[in-house]
């Protein structure tokens, strides 16, 4: 039997006919797919369709591809839409394509983008020449999607990505394809009546499809959804002459403002409660003269419409079933206006951000899943040195040399879950030079797919700014450091002329008067012991003073500190004390520490003046994280661990800024010029302690000092010391390439009872004890001597008797020596200038046998 009715289709659209066929009911109709000829010449020779059989058929081909063709065919083959128009006409009504065109669109279906890639090849275009051409003709690529191909979104992306355009998505439905097909095959149906007699259906069905495409016909220009509703008032009312018309939107979930015709009745609410109830089906209106139905695109809800009031009630049932004959077609007009107008807002916020992103100092990037920048701002490509045509395309991996594949995977994997986190790069240029940027990155949903959006600033002037301003920065400390130096160099000097003044008019008096020499001398002596203090406090300001580690109370400490400072505290200052009860254990020299104490109770005192206030002393422990205390000596922020706090708050004046930034220098008082070492040697001692200082201090709010010491978390086992006895003699072994040093030494030593070999520096030494090396009971070196230091001839001579007891004289900590390897048991440590008793005491200490 011949085919009754076939559709011959170009192979771009089969999908959405067969789709429309199988919607109308229509599945036994022949669908014939031809090879697309899109951009071609017309084939006007008709001689390849004459083998198709049948009486009926139907050309579903548009534009240039078939405007010859439909000419050479017999009259029963009908060409859909007419001539000169396009098939992009089948899925949107003729003036909105050509709105849209106009425009600058250009409409691209499903069907057709699955082969854009071949279809330029056909038309000869390269990239060039295709970016060329197609930014010479249109202002975008809009895809009408179907929703039938869930790649379309993204070949849609990939090719404007190539052709250099931008491009949006255009939802489109079936129902205007529907409309076309039903009254064409109705049609051919109506003319071939089936032998066993007419048929009424297909010539109603006819009618119906009919009625269809001329409301298509009158609401195809609209392209706002008000204006719509305002052309199916005018159409409702010529056919029902209704008195009151309403169209009640529903949008994003929610129910917007009616539109009613004429002005909203005094029974508005109510009306529009029963609007609201039809929303799932048709429901006859209270009087009985109209009723309200729902519109529907396929299953999604548009809106209602009420018609009440018509003209000839009576009638009411065939103008329900006009109208829901209707009800399709005006879904579709109200659904197209819908996206238009969304496309148009997206299209005017897209050239605001566009133009926003060209003006904008940032550079912007957007790239395509697998790395390579589909689009790219000014910013962009005037700081890369490219031309936008150049920089597309190409990978990302060619400007930045580490976003690899890894780490490509990583960006995207950390934007696609919200990380909004910038981190420093460096972007090579077209001329390869290189351009520092701090980058952050965002996802942005575009045409139904995603692009990573990389947005970078330049920062190379913040970087050089930042560079001049370390460099500012370490003059400002070098000034600083050459103002404490000089106020240091300045004190020390005030401190030392007054001793030096001392001893040299004790010294004459004593020369001239002999027999009161005793008194003098014991004056010189304690000249010389302050000048040794002032020394200590200046290897405690650098952190260097000789101090002995052991577990320590620091509550102890700072009781026996206390003590020291009430004896002189003025009655105007009160002194609290808040300390823990619980023994607070550091690893530490407890003279030191109390120094540290005192000096920060001195201070806190001072700083109250004669006005009356109070001073509190606090001790806890508490664990700090990184970054919550200050600095070490280094500038680095202690690591997170338990501290043992030791806070001094006073109620004194406080401090300003620029005071307090000076408050650890040598010598600096606001009081008056040349008070001492002071904070500067409680913040070495600190910092000695591995520790950190805080201040905290504004005008009028006193002064809160913390000091934050490693905590122990066990007190050391006690040990119980055994009996010893002590007995001078011997050969003692002394170095010291100091001459005074080296003869007073030995006089002190043959005073102790001990025969003494001397040597000037640390090569003599060492001979000398390779002459008597079985007869030297110990040795006493200074440890900063030229050339062969002592520590190191020490070294050697351990390497002969390790168990040599040896003094060690010098005037810095004993840290060096443990870096030589000397320090420990049998060794002892003097400071510059010591006592003949500490020496007594150092050698006593080394040469005591057990009873």
């Amino acid at each position: 039997m011949d085919r009754d009715v076939e559709i011959v289709v170009c192979e771009t659209l089969r999908r959405e006919v067969v789709a429309a066929l199988r919607a109308e009911g229509l599945d036994d109709v022949t669908v014939t797919t031809r090879e697309a000829s899109c951009g071609r010449a017309a084939q006007a020779d008709g001689a390849a369709f004459h083998s198709l059989s049948g009486a009926a058929r139907l050309v579903l081909l548009g534009g240039a591809c078939c405007r010859g063709i439909s000419d050479t065919m017999a009259p029963s083959v009908t060409r859909i839409p007419g001539v000169g128009g396009c098939c992009a006409e089948l899925l949107l009504p003729g003036a909105l394509v050509d709105h849209l065109t106009r425009s600058g669109a250009y409409l691209a279906t499903p069907g057709w983008l699955a082969g854009w890639e071949r279809r330029l090849a056909e038309w000869g275009f390269d990239q060039a020449t295709a970016r060329a051409l197609f930014g010479e003709s249109c202002q975008r690529l809009v895809l009408l999607d179907t929703g039938l191909d869930p790649d379309a979104p993204a070949r849609l992306i990939e090719m404007a990505a190539y052709v250099d355009r931008p491009c949006e998505l255009l939802p489109v439905g079936l129902d205007l394809l529907r409309a076309y097909l039903a009254k064409e095959v109705y049609a051919q149906r109506a003319a071939r009546p089936e032998p066993s007699g007419p048929a009424v259906q297909p010539a109603r069905s006819l009618a119906d499809a009919a009625f269809v495409l001329d409301v298509v016909g009158r609401l195809a220009e609209l392209t706002t959804e008000r204006e719509v509703a305002d052309r199916v008032f005018e159409l409702v009312e010529m056919l029902f002459a209704s008195r009151r018309l309403a169209y009640l939107p529903w949008r994003d979930g929610t129910w917007q403002e009616p539109v009613w015709r004429p002005a909203p009745p005094t029974d508005a609410a109510e009306a529009r409660r029963a609007m609201v109830a039809a929303a799932d089906s048709v429901l006859r209106t209270a009087c009985g003269a109209g009723f309200a139905m729902p519109i529907r695109a396929d299953r999604d809800l548009v809106g209602v419409l009420l018609v009440d009031g018509v003209a000839l009630p009576d009638h009411l049932d065939d103008y329900l079933n006009l109208a829901l004959h209707m009800a399709p077609m005006l879904a579709m007009a109200l659904t197209n206006a819908r996206r238009y107008e969304q496309m148009v807002e997206e299209r005017a916020r897209y050239r605001l951000a566009r133009f926003t992103l060209d003006t904008v100092s940032e550079l912007a990037l957007w790239l395509s899943p697998d790395g390579r920048i589909v689009d790219a701002n000014e910013a962009a490509c005037a700081a890369l040195g490219y031309r936008r045509d150049d920089l597309l395309g190409t990978a990302m991996a060619g400007v930045d040399h580490s976003f690899e594949p890894d780490m490509a995977r990583d960006v995207w994997h950390r934007a696609r879950h919200g990380d909004r986190s910038t981190w420093l790069t460096t972007f090579r240029t077209h001329t390869g030079g290189s351009l520092p940027v701090e980058v952050s990155t965002r996802i942005v949903e575009h045409g139904g797919g995603a692009l990573l959006c990389v947005l970078a600033r330049d920062v190379a002037e913040r970087l050089r700014a930042e560079a001049l301003g370390r460099q500012l920065d370490q003059r400002l400390r070098q000034a600083r450091q050459a103002a404490s130096l000089g106020a240091l160099a300045g004190g020390l000097a005030h401190e030392f002329n007054n001793l030096l003044a001392t001893v040299m008019a004790e010294a004459e008096l004593a020369l001239g008067e002999p027999a009161d020499a005793e008194a003098g001398l014991g004056v010189i002596i304690g000249s010389a012991q302050r000048g040794a203090e002032l020394c200590q406090m200046m290897l405690a300001c650098a952190g260097r003073a000789p101090f002995s580690l052991q577990p320590t109370n620091l509550t102890e400490v700072a009781n026996a500190a206390l003590r020291d400072i009430r004896a002189g505290l003025p009655e105007q200052v009160a002194i609290t004390v808040e300390c823990a009860d619980a023994v607070l254990l550091v690893q530490g020299d407890a003279s030191q520490l109390r120094g540290v104490v005192a000096g920060l109770l001195h201070n806190a005192v001072e700083a109250i003046g004669e006005a009356s206030g109070e001073v509190a002393l606090e001790l806890r422990v508490a664990w700090r994280e990184s970054g919550q205390l200050g600095t070490d000596q280094a500038g680095r922020p202690l690591p997170a661990g338990t501290y043992v706090l030791l806070t001094v708050r006073d109620t004194g004046h406080g401090m300003d800024r620029e005071t307090a930034e000076r408050a650890f220098d040598p010598f600096f008082t606001t009081r008056f010029a040349g008070r001492g070492l002071g904070l500067a040697a409680v913040l070495g001692m600190v910092w000695s302690h591995h520790g950190s200082i805080t201040l905290d201090t504004e005008p009028g709010r006193g002064t809160t000092v913390t000091v934050a010491l490693p905590a122990l978390a066990q007190p050391a086992a006690e040990t119980t010391a055994a009996a010893s006895r002590y007995e001078p003699g011997g050969l003692v072994l002394l170095a010291d390439d100091e001459g005074s040093v080296r003869r007073v030494s030995t006089r002190v030593l043959s005073r102790l009872g001990f025969e003494v070999v001397a040597a000037a520096g640390g090569e003599e030494a060492i001979r000398l004890f390779g002459d008597h090396a079985e007869r030297i009971r110990a040795v006493v070196l200074d440890v900063m001597m030229p050339g062969v230091s002592g520590a190191d001839a020490l070294a050697g001579m351990r390497r002969v008797r390790p168990d040599l007891p040896a003094v060690l004289m010098s005037g810095h900590s004993d840290v060096d020596l443990k870096a030589a390897g000397v320090a420990g048991t049998p060794t002892a440590f003097l400071t510059k200038p010591f006592s003949q008793a500490r020496l007594r005491d150092a050698l006593a200490g080394l040469l005591s046998e057990p009873d």
